[in-house]
């Protein structure tokens, strides 16, 4: 059943656009060196690099938390570079990889055969914010697939939205655009953010007991009469040292990034909209409890969204 509805997305794709998929996608692919190298890349080094870090998480004792936050590393590092130099094809492959994975989630809910290990490996590596996490139990998980989407979603969107603007925007601005609000945002500010908020108290006081809850809260500086802690409880648990590592990590991780694609920056207000998508997105990452893979991404390219029209006649 499974092979004849692949057959029937297959024949009715070629029907819609009139053309082979496979041919079109193999065109396309090898149009351009980079998209071939990418594309060898993702295939073989990901895995890879996912079988690597399970056995290091495995033994060196990883708090779940921070092992989960590898996957946003990987992420990282096979996705910046097509980033810059290929972003199209980014988002393309992002939107066909979610599809996939949608296709394998729905496969494993269904416990088709073969979806055992696949599993076994997801329900090892989620927690209560993902949903009812209950041995042997086929449970819905997205935050992997909020978590590849989510990287790509400001690409994605940039792409289809018309574009009318009366100028073009500076190469700088336009891939902050792009690679800020995910890439980033989600992929470093993210996974940094919670590393050094875990291991706060261990590096402060030598504990080394890693709790959730341990470090100085935020709580402790920005609740107040009006901003309370009822109304925000994810800054209860969320520490200075894990926002401001999180911050700090981003903005030198975008500064190499446009150091190594334009060089010092000209002028400093090409770099305003990225800086202050970083900045509230550290805030809106402390004020959320919970996975906030799609919503930290949709955030940030809103804040450099709004910079770009306010201060687009600058750029």
């Amino acid at each position: 059943r499974s092979a004849s509805t692949i057959f029937e997305a297959y024949t009715y794709c070629a029907a819609l656009f009139r053309e082979d998929p496979a041919v079109w996608l193999m065109e396309y692919v090898g149009s351009s060196p980079v998209r071939f190298l990418a594309l060898f890349s993702w295939i073989f080094g990901i895995p890879l690099c996912v079988r690597l870090a399970d056995r290091v998480a495995s033994r060196n004792s990883l708090p779940l938390i921070v092992y989960r936050k590898v996957f946003h590393l990987i992420a990282v590092v096979f996705f910046l570079p097509v980033g810059i130099y290929d972003p199209e094809f980014l988002g393309f492959s992002v939107m066909l990889a979610t599809s996939i994975g949608i296709l394998l989630e729905t496969a494993r809910l269904q416990r088709l055969y073969g979806t055992q290990k696949l599993n076994r490996f997801i329900l090892s590596n989620i927690d209560a914010r993902d949903g009812a996490k209950l041995s042997g139990t086929f449970t819905i998980v997205r935050t992997h697939l909020f978590l590849l989407f989510g990287l790509a979603l400001p690409i994605i969107l940039h792409a289809r939205q018309q574009q009318t603007v009366a100028r073009p925007l500076a190469p700088i601005v336009l891939m902050a655009l792009f690679l800020v609000p995910g890439v980033i945002g989600l992929g470093v500010m993210d996974a940094a953010a919670a590393t050094f908020g875990t291991y706060a108290r261990r590096w402060r006081t030598g504990d080394t007991k890693v709790r959730l809850t341990s470090g100085r809260h935020l709580s402790n500086i920005l609740c107040n009469k009006v901003f309370t802690k009822e109304a925000n409880p994810a800054l209860t648990h969320k520490t200075i040292e894990g926002s401001l590592g999180g911050l700090v990590t981003a903005v030198a991780a975008w500064s190499l990034v446009v150091l190594y694609a334009f060089g010092f920056p000209s002028h400093f207000r090409t770099i305003v909209p990225s800086i202050a998508g970083l900045v509230l997105g550290a805030v809106f990452e402390a004020s959320v409890d919970g996975v906030d893979n799609l919503e930290l991404p949709i955030f940030v390219a809103g804040v450099i969204q709004t910079c770009v029209l306010v201060l687009g006649q600058y750029f």
